[in-house]
C-alpha cells in the first residue's frame, strides 16, 4: 500500500506541472461556470429545501451529516449552481454536493481538460475534525462503510441522512458521481478495473425493504444500475483497463458490471465536465425505490467514501428539487434498434434483440404477436428467440408504475425453399501417386448467396464448401453433394457419389544391415532382399528411391526402408532398420599418481583390453621410470574394435628443501657485507610464499611473494633508519602439504 501511495504522489506533482505549463501558454483563462457555496446553507437545509422542494408533502426529520464541516475552512459537503457549458454537461442547474476531498476543489477553468490540471486529492489525515476512517489513531468502524467498500479501508467518508415520510410509495432523485480515479488525458492517472475504487451508496431503510446486503437496518443500496450493479469507477466507464494501483483486470470491471465490454464505454458514462475537475463523470442517473408505505417513517443514509487509500477524490451530486416521494407515470421511451435473425431452413423460427434504449430501473421489455395473434412474453435480455413468422409489437414496460411505451412493430417473415438438386461426378480417381479423387458439379448454375457442399458419409468426413464446384483432395469414401443458402440456410436433395479405393502396395521390405560400423569404418551397409522385381525400387528415406538394394556409408541411426513400384506409384509400409552405433572405446587406466624422492624410481602400470604403448616407446604394461622432477607419463591403448582411448599418470618428485633460513638483522649500509634482507631455502620447494614487513605502528613497509625477492632497506624510495620490524611469512612448500606460519622480529642496523 505505501509503495502505491508513493507512485500517486509522484502522478499528482507531474499533473500539477503539465497545469502550470498549460497556464503558461494560455493568454486568457476563463472562470469556472459551477459555484459552490459552503457556508449558507447548513446541511439540514441542504435537504429539506434544496434536495427536497418546499411543498412537497413529504416530511424530513433527523438530518445528520457525518465527515469534515469547516475543519480549516475545508468542507465536504455544499450547495452548487452551474451556468453555461458547465450545466449543459451536468444537466443540474442545482443541487447539493457530497465529496471525499474539499467541495471548493471541484470547479476549473472553462476550456482546461482536467485530465491536464491538478488532481483533486485532499488526503485528510486521522483525527482531522469530523473526518470518518476505519484506520488510524481516531479510526472507526462504521458498518455500512464496511460494508460498501468490501471489508477494505475506508478514509474520507462522508454520511448525509435523515428520516421521510413518503406521500406515495415511491421515491426518487436523480444524481451524477464523478471521480478523479477516472482516465486522465495523459495515462499518468487510471484505476479503472483496479482494487483502488472510490464508493459511493444510497442506502434506504423501513417498512416493505429487505435489502440482504449486510447493512444497518437491513438497508437497501438503490445506487445501482438497470441490471442491478452498484454504480461506480468500475462498473461505469470509457472501457479502458487502467494501469495504475490494485492490478487492474478486465475482470475487475465484468465482476462489478457483468454488461461492461472491453474499450466500449458503458451507456451510463458520461466523462469530463467542462468547469469541473473531476477526470471522468456519470450522465444524470436517476435513485428510486417503490413498495412503500405512505405515511410510514423511512431512513435513507447518502454515503461517499474514498477505499483502499485517501488519495484522489470523488464527489457525487445531488440535484435540487429531485427527491419526490410521488409516483408518476413517465413512459418509458420507445425501442429505437433493434435485429432481427430471420427464420431460414436450419432454423424455421426467428430472433428479435432490442438493442436500445438500455432499461431503467424496474424496466422489461415485451414482446406481443399481432399476426397471429401471439401472447407476451417479457424480460429484460431484449432477446426474444423461436418465434413463428409473422407480426411483433415491441413495447418497454415500468413493471412499478405499470407505464408502457410506444409500440415498434416488427415482422418474421416465412421460411425460405430449398436449392435444386446437384449434377455431379467423380472425375478424378485415386491411384498410387495420387491417392485422393476429384469431384465436379455441373449443375445447377448457382444463385445469389448460394454453394455447393461436399460431406463424407462412409467414412465421415467434415463438410468443405465452395462456389466452384470442383472439390479436389478426396480420400476414399462416400460423398454428399448438395447446394446450399448461405443466407437462408436451406439445403438441396444429397447427391451420392463414391471415391474409389487406393491400388494396393507394394510388400514391406526385408532387409537387415549386412555391415555395422566400427572404429576403422564408422559407417554402415544395409541390404534389402525382398521383394525384387523389373519395376520395384528402394529408399531408406521415404525421399529418393533407387534400383539397387544395397545401401552403403550409412550413419548409425534408424532407417524407414520402403518399396515403391514405379509403374502405380505405390509405397509399402515402413520397415525401420537400425545400424549401430559406432563402438564405444575401451578405456585404459594408466594407475593412480604417484609421488616420490628424489633419485627414486617407481613401476607404473597400465591396465585396458588391447595394445598398450607408452609415450617412452614402450609396448609393456609395466614400466619403471626414475624422473628427477615431476613428470606425466600418458600411455594409449587400441582395443580389439580398432578404438584408442589414453591416460596419463602423473610422477611427483619431493625435492630435498634444506632448512628454511630466516634472518633476524641486516645492515643496508653499502658496504657489500649484509646489505640486503632475505629468506633461504631451496627454491624448488616454495610453491607459495607472502612475507610482510611492518614497522613498530604496524603500517605495511614491504611485501615479497617471491623466494627471490629481497628488501634493501628503503621505503617509498627513502632509506629507513635503525629500528626494529616485524614480519608475518606466510610459505607453503612441497614436502609439507599445510601452509607454515612464521612470525618474529628484524632489525635494521646503521
Amino acid at each position: 500500500m505505501e509503495r502505491q501511495l508513493i507512485v500517486k504522489t509522484k502522478t499528482r506533482k507531474m499533473k500539477s506541472l503539465i497545469s502550470t505549463l498549460i497556464a503558461l501558454v494560455t493568454s486568457t483563462i476563463v472562470f469556472s461556470q459551477i459555484t459552490i457555496d459552503n457556508t449558507t446553507y447548513t446541511p439540514s437545509q441542504l435537504v429539506d429545501g434544496v434536495l427536497i422542494p418546499g411543498g412537497s408533502g413529504t416530511t424530513i426529520s433527523n438530518v445528520q451529516f457525518g465527515g469534515v464541516y469547516n475543519s480549516s475552512n475545508r468542507y465536504q459537503i455544499g450547495h452548487f449552481t452551474t451556468v453555461g457549458t458547465t450545466l449543459a454537461g451536468l444537466n443540474m442547474s442545482e443541487g447539493l454536493v457530497l465529496s471525499t476531498g474539499q467541495t471548493s476543489q471541484i470547479p476549473l477553468g472553462l476550456g482546461i481538460n482536467p485530465g491536464s490540471a491538478g488532481q483533486m486529492s485532499t488526503g485528510y489525515t486521522s483525527c482531522t475534525a469530523g473526518e470518518i476512517r476505519r484506520t488510524g489513531t481516531c479510526g472507526a468502524f462504521v458498518n455500512d462503510l464496511d460494508i460498501l467498500a468490501g471489508g477494505n479501508n475506508y478514509y474520507n467518508a462522508a454520511i448525509l441522512e435523515f428520516d421521510f415520510v413518503p406521500v406515495d410509495n415511491f421515491v426518487q432523485f436523480r444524481y451524477v458521481f464523478g471521480s478523479e480515479e477516472y482516465e486522465d488525458d495523459g495515462g499518468f492517472i487510471n484505476y479503472q478495473c483496479s482494487s483502488y475504487n472510490d464508493k459511493f451508496g444510497f442506502l434506504i431503510s423501513g417498512t416493505g425493504i429487505s435489502g440482504g446486503q449486510g447493512y444497518d437496518n437491513d438497508a437497501k443500496n438503490i445506487a445501482t444500475l438497470a441490471n442491478g450493479s452498484e454504480v461506480g469507477i468500475n462498473s461505469v466507464n470509457n472501457g479502458i483497463v487502467g494501469s495504475s494501483g490494485g492490478s487492474p483486470n478486465a475482470s475487475n470491471c465484468t465482476s462489478a458490471n457483468p454488461s461492461w465490454v472491453q474499450n466500449v464505454s458503458t451507456a451510463e458514462f458520461l466523462g469530463t465536465i467542462d468547469g469541473t475537475e473531476l477526470n471522468g463523470n456519470t450522465i444524470v442517473l436517476t435513485a428510486s425505490q417503490g413498495g412503500l408505505t405512505p405515511g410510514n417513517t423511512y431512513h435513507i443514509r447518502l454515503i461517499i467514501t474514498d477505499v483502499g487509500d485517501a488519495a484522489y477524490d470523488a464527489v457525487v451530486y445531488l440535484e435540487a428539487g429531485s427527491f419526490t416521494t410521488e409516483d408518476p407515470c413517465v413512459v418509458p421511451n420507445e425501442p429505437s434498434i433493434t435485429t432481427t435473425i430471420q427464420p431460414d431452413c436450419t432454423t424455421p423460427t426467428g430472433e428479435i434483440t432490442v438493442i436500445a434504449p438500455v432499461l431503467a430501473a424496474n424496466e422489461q421489455y415485451v414482446l406481443t404477436g399481432t399476426a397471429p395473434v401471439v401472447a407476451s412474453v417479457s424480460n429484460t435480455a431484449g432477446i426474444f428467440t423461436g418465434l413463428a413468422p409473422g407480426d411483433y409489437d415491441v413495447e418497454i414496460e415500468n413493471t412499478l408504475t405499470g407505464c408502457v411505451s410506444t409500440a415498434l412493430s416488427l415482422t418474421v417473415n416465412v421460411a425460405p425453399g430449398s436449392p435444386a438438386t446437384a449434377n455431379a461426378s467423380v472425375t478424378v480417381q485415386p491411384d498410387c501417386t495420387t491417392p485422393t479423387g476429384t469431384i465436379t458439379a455441373t449443375l445447377p448454375v448457382l444463385g445469389v448467396n448460394e454453394q455447393y457442399v461436399v460431406t463424407g458419409t462412409a467414412p465421415v468426413v467434415a463438410s468443405v464448401n465452395n462456389t466452384t464446384g470442383i472439390f479436389t483432395g478426396l480420400a476414399p469414401g462416400d460423398y454428399d453433394l448438395e447446394v446450399e443458402n448461405t443466407v437462408t440456410g436451406c439445403i438441396s436433395t444429397a447427391l451420392s457419389l463414391t471415391v474409389n479405393a487406393i491400388p494396393s502396395a507394394p510388400a514391406t521390405a526385408t532387409a537387415s544391415v549386412t555391415v555395422q560400423p566400427d572404429c576403422t569404418t564408422p559407417t554402415g551397409t544395409l541390404t534389402v532382399s525382398a521383394p525384387t522385381g523389373a519395376t520395384i525400387e528402394y529408399s531408406v528415406d521415404g525421399v529418393t528411391y533407387q534400383s539397387s538394394p544395397i545401401f552403403t556409408g550409412l550413419t548409425p541411426g534408424d532407417y524407414n526402408v520402403t518399396v515403391q513400384d514405379n509403374v502405380t506409384g505405390c509405397t509399402s509400409s515402413i520397415e525401420i532398420v537400425t545400424v549401430n552405433a559406432v563402438p564405444n572405446p575401451i578405456q585404459v587406466d594408466a594407475g593412480p599418481d604417484v609421488t616420490i624422492q628424489q633419485n627414486e624410481s617407481t613401476t607404473l602400470t597400465a591396465v585396458g583390453a588391447g595394445s598398450i604403448e607408452w609415450e617412452t616407446s614402450e609396448f609393456t604394461n609395466s614400466i619403471i621410470v626414475s624422473p628427477s622432477v615431476t613428470t606425466n607419463y600418458c600411455v594409449s591403448l587400441v582395443d580389439p574394435n580398432g578404438c584408442t582411448s589414453d591416460d596419463c599418470v602423473n610422477v611427483t618428485v619431493l625435492q630435498d628443501c634444506g632448512e628454511l633460513y630466516i634472518p633476524t638483522a641486516f645492515s643496508p649500509d653499502a658496504d657489500e657485507n649484509n646489505d640486503l634482507y632475505q629468506i633461504r631455502i631451496n627454491p624448488l620447494c616454495v610453491q607459495s610464499m607472502q612475507m610482510q614487513i611492518f614497522d613498530r605502528w604496524g603500517e605495511l613497509i614491504i611485501e615479497m611473494n617471491d623466494i627471490n625477492e629481497s628488501w634493501d632497506g628503503m621505503y617509498k624510495g627513502e632509506p629507513l633508519n635503525s629500528a626494529s620490524f616485524a614480519y608475518v611469512l606466510r610459505i607453503k612448500l612441497s614436502n609439507n602439504p599445510e601452509e607454515q606460519l612464521f612470525k618474529g622480529n628484524i632489525t635494521l642496523i646503521k
